[in-house]
C-alpha cells in the first residue's frame, strides 16, 4: 500500500532532517553524537512497540497506548530541558524553527494515503476535522516573510500557539477515535492503524518532531532570543 512506504520514507526523511539540524547547531562532538543516537533510538523503540503489537491491546484501562503517549511527552520534555535542548534553542534562529514546521505536510499526506488505503478514518484527514495544513502554510509564509516582519516575538508566540492548538486538535480526534470505552467517534472505522508498524511512527516520530520543534521554540522565546 502507498501509505505503508510513504510512512517509512517520510519518517526517515524527517529523521535525516533532524540529524542535519543537530549537526549544524551543536558544536560539541559528544553531545552531537548522543543526539544522533537519540534519533535512532526514538525510531527504534517506537518501531519495536508497533511491531510487537504491545499498543494494539485495547482491552485494558488505561490501554498501553496511553503509556506510549506519556512516554513521548516525557522524551520531548527531557530533550528540551537537557543541555542539547538548550544548545538547539540558543543556536537555531526563530525563522528556522518556525519554517521547519512546514514538514507537517508529510503527516497530512500520510493520513490522506492511509484513508485512501482504508486504514485511517476520514475525520483524521483534511476532508474531516484535521486542519493542520494551516500550520504548514503559515510556517512557510512566516519563514519567507521573516526579514520584513515587525514584532517577531509576537509572531513567534502566535504561531506556536496556533501550531500547538491544531496539533492538539488532531491528537484529541485520534484519541477519541480509538476503540476504548472513551471512544466518541464511532460512525466509521476505528483509529487502530497507528498502533502497528510503520504507522506507529506517525505519533511516535512525526508528531514527536512537531512537539519537539515547538518546545525548542518556546525555550528560545523564554530565554529571550528574538531574531
Amino acid at each position: 500500500m502507498a501509505s505503508y512506504w510513504f510512512t517509512i520514507l517520510s519518517s526517515l526523511l524527517v529523521a535525516g532532517g533532524l540529524a542535519v539540524w543537530v549537526g549544524r547547531a551543536v558544536d560539541d562532538a559528544r553531545l552531537r553524537a548522543a543526539a544522533w543516537m537519540g534519533i535512532v533510538a526514538q525510531l527504534a523503540w517506537t518501531a519495536a512497540v508497533g511491531a510487537t503489537g504491545i499498543v494494539s491491546d485495547f482491552s485494558r484501562v488505561p490501554p498501553p497506548l496511553a503509556l506510549f503517549f506519556l512516554g513521548l511527552f516525557l522524551v520531548v520534555g527531557l530533550a528540551t530541558l537537557s543541555p542539547l535542548g538548550r544548545r538547539l534553542a540558543d543556536a537555531t534562529p526563530l525563522r528556522f524553527l518556525i519554517g521547519m514546521q512546514a514538514f507537517r505536510v508529510l503527516p497530512e499526506l500520510l493520513l490522506h494515503l492511509a484513508w485512501k488505503d482504508g486504514l485511517a478514518p476520514i475525520r483524521l484527514t483534511v476532508h474531516g476535522r484535521n486542519v493542520d495544513i494551516v500550520t504548514v502554510l503559515v510556517a512557510a509564509a512566516l519563514a519567507l516573510a521573516w526579514p520584513r516582519l515587525r514584532s517577531r516575538r509576537a509572531w513567534a508566540w502566535g504561531f506556536t500557539a496556533l501550531g500547538l492548538a491544531l496539533l492538539a486538535n488532531v491528537v484529541v480526534t485520534a484519541v477519541l477515535s480509538l476503540p476504548t470505552p472513551f471512544q466518541v467517534f464511532v460512525n466509521e472505522r476505528p483509529n487502530v492503524f497507528v498502533t502497528t508498524f510503520p504507522y506507529v511512527w506517525l505519533p511516535g516520530f512525526l508528531v514527536f518532531t512537531a512537539l519537539l520543534l515547538h518546545a525548542v521554540t518556546l525555550r528560545r522565546l523564554v530565554r529571550g532570543h528574538v531574531d
